[in-house]
C-alpha cells in the first residue's frame, strides 16, 4: 500500500523534554497508522540510529466508541488523534 498523506509530530511530555517522533500515515478510510521512533542512543557518537519502538492505529470508530463513555475526550477526531499521541508519549516517562 502506498501512503500519500503523512504527518510527522515530535512530542515531549510534562516530565521529560526528550522528543519522540510520531509518523501518522492516513489510511484510505481516514484512520491513522502511527509509527513511533526514538533516538535511544542519546549521548553516543554520530551517526545515531533512530529506532522504531512502537506501531499502533488510531481509528475513527475508536473515537466514536470512546466518546460514548467519556466526556473528557476532544470534540473532533483530529483533536482525538493528538490526545492519543500525547497519551502514548506520556507512557515513556
Amino acid at each position: 500500500m502506498i501512503y500519500k498523506d503523512l504527518t510527522i509530530y515530535y512530542i515531549d511530555s510534562e516530565k521529560n523534554n526528550r522528543l519522540i517522533r510520531y509518523d501518522l500515515l492516513r489510511k484510505e478510510n481516514h484512520d491513522f497508522l502511527v509509527q513511533v521512533f526514538d533516538d535511544q542512543n542519546e549521548g553516543i557518537a554520530e551517526p545515531k540510529p533512530t529506532i522504531r519502538v512502537d506501531q499502533f492505529e488510531v481509528t475513527y470508530n475508536s473515537y466514536i466508541e470512546n466518546c460514548k463513555y467519556s466526556e473528557k475526550l476532544p470534540g473532533s477526531f483530529d483533536d482525538y488523534v493528538e490526545y492519543k499521541l500525547q497519551e502514548h508519549r506520556d507512557k515513556f516517562d
